[in-house]
């Protein structure tokens, strides 16, 4: 089953949360308990905050149907176009016309890969600010140390 990328991650931080939940029923590290509770909710959370990213940051998608109906339009206007052309010269402007209007189709795919990698910079800075809260969490389990 495909799941988005905001469904995985967040799948991750719950299986994270069960991790800590299990760890603090560990008779061995019982003083850390406490701890354990706060990192299972606070992965809870950030799985719930990384779901409300997909709103945040919607994935642009690529209109494969348009693209395709606007190159068969181009293929069979131009056919026509050409055949029932005055000469040589009108046909060959014909073709450079088609030729354009495919260089602008290309420019409609290279927008849609911008704005998906535009996605894809503002996904990695909120993967980044978690990643500082999981590097707070790391230096927060360190300092347990000093209960045993």
């Amino acid at each position: 089953m495909k799941s988005s990328v905001f469904q995985f991650i967040a799948s991750l931080e719950r299986d994270l949360a069960l991790f800590y939940d299990r760890l603090r029923t560990l008779p061995r590290l019982s003083k850390s308990g406490e701890l354990f509770s706060f990192m299972s909710r606070h992965c809870e959370d950030h799985a719930r905050a990384i779901e409300r990213l997909s709103g945040k940051h919607p994935k642009p998608g690529l209109e494969q149907r348009f693209l395709l109906d606007v190159h068969r339009q181009i293929r069979q206007s131009l056919l026509e176009e050409v055949r029932d052309a005055e000469d040589e010269v009108d046909a060959l402007q014909k073709i450079s016309k088609a030729e354009e209007l495919t260089g602008k189709l290309y420019n409609v795919i290279a927008r849609h890969y911008r704005e998906k990698a535009e996605w894809c910079l503002a996904l990695a800075a909120e993967m980044d600010e978690i990643a500082e809260e999981e590097f707070a969490h790391r230096d927060m389990v360190l300092r347990e140390n000093k209960k045993y």
